[in-house]
C-alpha cells in the first residue's frame, strides 16, 4: 500500500489565527483513522480530499465528456451510522462540482471508493441540522461507480476501431489478450518484480506505432510518472505487466488521442491523425509506489 501525501499546509505562529488551523486539525485525525483502521486500501490518495480506493474495478476510467452512475452512502468520521445514502445516474462527469465526487474521475468503472471530506469542503461552520450533521464536521462519503456510459460518437468510434485492432491482428497472426475495455496486449518479455497499481509512479521505455501504417510517431523515455496520468489504453495496460517486462498494447483510438483535439480545438499531438489507433511498445524499467 502507497500514501501519497499532499504538500504542507499554510501554518502560523499564532495559531488561533491560523485560517488553515480547522482543515489540518480534520487532515489529522483523516490520517490517524486511516492509519488506525483494519480496512485493506489498494492506494490512499492524499489531498485536502483524500481518497482510499478499496477496490479497483476492471472498467475504463470516465473522461470528461462521459456520463458516470454511481451510488454513494456518508457518514460521520468514526461513526457507524449513515446520514445519507443515495445514488446519481447518467450525470456528466465535467457537471461535477461537489469535491467530495471529483474522485470520480479518477475511477475505474466498478471500483468503490471512500473520500474523506473535511468540513471547509462539506458543511464547514453550519453543519447540515435535517441530516443530523454538526459544525466542523469530517464526512467520508463511500461511493461505487456503476456506470461509465461512452458518448454516442465514441460509441461509433469504438465499434470501428474494435474491428480495425482485430484485422491487423488475425493479417499479422498476432496472439494478444483482450482487456474488457478492448485494450488489447502480448507481453513479449516476461518480467519478475511486481505489477505496477493504478495510483504508482513508473518509468518506462516507448515506442508509438500507427496502427494504419505501422510509422512511429514518437520514442522516448519517462523518467517517472504515474499510471493515472498516462492515456486511457495505457493506465489499462501497464498493470497487466511485471517490473521489468516488455510488452506491446493496441489501443483504440478513444482510449488514445481521439480526435487530438483539446477542447478548444487544438491539436494535442502533431504526428497523430484523428481517430487513429495506437500500437505502444513498452519495457516496464521501475515501479515507485
Amino acid at each position: 500500500m502507497g500514501i501519497l501525501c499532499c504538500g504542507a499546509l499554510l501554518t502560523s505562529c499564532n495559531k488561533s489565527s491560523d485560517p488553515n488551523a480547522q482543515l489540518n486539525k480534520e487532515l489529522t485525525a483523516i490520517q490517524s483513522y486511516i492509519q488506525q483502521n483494519s480496512i485493506l486500501y489498494d492506494q490512499v490518495l492524499f489531498t485536502n480530499t483524500p481518497v482510499a480506493m478499496i477496490h479497483l474495478g476492471a472498467g475504463a476510467i470516465p473522461s470528461d465528456s462521459q456520463l458516470v452512475s454511481y451510488k454513494y452512502r456518508v457518514s460521520i468520521l468514526g461513526e457507524s451510522t449513515y446520514v445519507k445514502i443515495d445514488s446519481v445516474h447518467d450525470q456528466r462527469v465535467k457537471d461535477i462540482t461537489e469535491q467530495a465526487f471529483a474522485a470520480v474521475s479518477a475511477m475505474p468503472e466498478g471500483s468503490d471508493a471512500q473520500v474523506f471530506v473535511p468540513s471547509q469542503y462539506a458543511y464547514g461552520q453550519q453543519g447540515e441540522p435535517s441530516l443530523g450533521i454538526p459544525a466542523n464536521t469530517t464526512l467520508v462519503y463511500e461511493i461505487q461507480l456503476q456506470k461509465v456510459t461512452k458518448t454516442n460518437a465514441e460509441t461509433t468510434q469504438f465499434a470501428i476501431d474494435e474491428q480495425r485492432i482485430s484485422n491487423y491482428l488475425d493479417s499479422l497472426k498476432i496472439q494478444a489478450v483482450k482487456l474488457p475495455t478492448g485494450v488489447w496486449y502480448k507481453i513479449t518479455s516476461a518480467g519478475t518484480g511486481s505489477r505496477p497499481k493504478l495510483y504508482d509512479y513508473v518509468s518506462f521505455h516507448y515506442n508509438g506505432i500507427l496502427l494504419s501504417n505501422g510509422s512511429s510517431f514518437q520514442t522516448g523515455d519517462v523518467t517517472t510518472n504515474q499510471v493515472l496520468n498516462l492515456i486511457e489504453g495505457l493506465r489499462e495496460g501497464l498493470p497487466q505487466m511485471t517490473e521489468g517486462a516488455a510488452a506491446t498494447f493496441y489501443i483504440p483510438s478513444i482510449y488514445g488521442y481521439g480526435t487530438n483535439k483539446d477542447a478548444k480545438g487544438n491539436i494535442l499531438h502533431s504526428g497523430i491523425p484523428s481517430n487513429a489507433c495506437l500500437i505502444f511498445e513498452i519495457k516496464l524499467n521501475t515501479i515507485n509506489q
